[in-house]
């Protein structure tokens, strides 16, 4: 899969999980290994400023929540450029997030995305 840096503001409109507060969008770099669908919740790692699925209870940076996906993306054989929602309003039951993810780490992960500027309901 992929990404299509081609977003218009009529896409917003059809992403169920992107609120209506007006969206600012970031270009980063995915890690390679990782195959993610549009809403994923996103981390970085400090060392390499790579972003990857957030990754509750790791000590590299990817266990703070800081940004979304936008677009599916898969980045299976090399990093690859990626667009992510970096300030706006997000439906928290609506993004994806990590397999196995806790109660207690989803709500520290939302109040990440807050200190972030990223408004999740």
């Amino acid at each position: 899969m992929t990404q299509s840096f081609g977003v218009t503001e009529t896409d917003y409109t059809t992403r169920l999980w992107m609120g209506s507060h007006p969206p600012v969008l970031m270009d980063g770099i995915l890690a390679d290994g990782q195959d993610l669908s549009d809403g994923t919740v996103l981390g970085k790692i400090t060392a390499s400023g790579l972003l990857t699925q957030l990754v509750p209870g790791a000590s590299d940076g990817s266990e703070d929540a800081m940004g979304i996906l936008v677009g599916d993306l898969a980045a299976s054989g090399a990093d690859e450029p990626c667009v992510y929602l970096a300030h706006g309003e997000v439906a928290k039951d609506q993004l994806v997030w990590p397999t196995g993810i806790t109660g207690p780490q989803k709500t520290e992960a939302v109040a990440d995305l807050m200190a972030n500027n990223i408004y999740a309901k």
